[in-house]
């Protein structure tokens, strides 16, 4: 799989084990999603999502105390009706 994601210029390809079944997960440029999609489907896999998603650069570690207040933010932001998905860059501190 590393060598098709290289062919279609995919950023990452990270192999994901569930139920005993094994899927890949590739990343790439956002911009280049529907170019990707169409290659994969073209060369016969099978896609079982395709979105994009973002994801943390630089994650900031977040105390534990601090926790509680990320949390009610978590909860204001979900009760609003134009929220549709919450993205942050935190770590929980260990």
């Amino acid at each position: 799989m590393e060598e098709v994601g290289l062919e279609f210029d995919v950023e990452e390809v990270l192999l994901i084990e569930e139920d005993s079944t094994k899927k890949f997960e590739l990343i790439c440029d956002s911009k280049s999603l529907s170019n990707v999609e169409s290659q994969l489907g073209k060369a016969g896999f099978s896609i079982l999502q395709s979105e994009i998603e973002f994801r943390a650069v630089h994650p900031i570690d977040c105390p534990e105390a601090e926790a509680p207040k990320i949390q009610k933010l978590y909860e204001m932001l979900q009760e609003d009706e134009q929220v549709r998905q919450i993205f942050d860059n935190i770590t929980p501190d260990e």
